[in-house]
């Protein structure tokens, strides 16, 4: 007759091989890693949660609707699981931040280029357009030696715009050549047949209606300074 111990609570009899006369416990649960919070520069606050080994993540932070520039706060993150992994991931870490920072100059070195050749371009249409506007048009400028003070300050000061072949009438400003040989700009006081009598700030100066340029249709102040 043969005899069995009998089955323990578990379910195994006491010299079962699967016995090891202690009572059986849960394995320990794997308590998850808590989530990796960076403050950012501006205060903003990244969550970077569970991710793969060897993921790399590239943040950018800016203030503006403008698009990133040398002034933009950016962080690289790598992920690994070994020490060996780790020291070449920030191998190649280093080297794309690198690589990355001497794109980002380029680029801004070309849009820096870009902008300048486009204002040169600007203003060589802009010389081109008006000279054509000037070949065309009947204005001239003309720098006055002397006349009536226009609010910008001396009559030196100023380039008048002059149109020709307009009528000369009291109240309006013309540029004349007086018997010197000097421009003068002032206001009409009085006009006869031959002759134009003008207001400047010295007084009156009596002008041959022949020596009359046009009239002032606009002045362009300071640049007198310069001539």
């Amino acid at each position: 007759m043969s005899f069995y111990p009998p089955a323990n609570e578990y379910g195994a009899q006491n010299g079962d091989p699967q016995w090891d006369g202690m009572s059986p416990v849960d394995p320990p649960q794997q308590v998850p890693e808590a989530p990796l919070i960076v403050d950012l520069p501006a205060g903003q606050k990244l969550l970077i949660g569970e991710l793969p080994e060897g993921t790399t993540i590239e943040v950018a932070a800016w203030s503006g609707t403008a698009r990133p520039d040398n002034r933009t706060s950016r962080l690289l993150l790598g992920v690994s699981r070994s020490t060996e992994t780790a020291s070449s991931e920030a191998v190649v870490t280093d080297d794309y931040v690198a690589k990355r920072m001497l794109r980002l100059q380029k680029e801004q070195n070309d849009r820096k280029r870009r902008r300048r050749w486009i204002a040169v371009l600007g203003v060589f249409l802009a010389v081109v357009v008006a000279g054509l506007i000037l070949a065309v048009s009947p204005l001239t400028f003309i720098h006055p030696d002397s006349g009536q003070s226009l609010g910008f300050g001396p009559a030196r000061s100023v380039v008048a715009v002059v149109v020709a072949d307009r009528e000369i009438s009291a109240g309006t400003t013309i540029v004349a050549v007086d018997d010197s040989g000097k421009s003068v700009i002032g206001r009409v006081a009085a006009t006869s047949a031959t002759t134009v009598l003008i207001q400047t700030d010295t007084g009156y100066t009596q002008i041959d209606k022949a020596e009359v340029r046009g009239n002032v249709v606009m002045v362009i102040p300071f640049i007198g300074y310069l001539l």
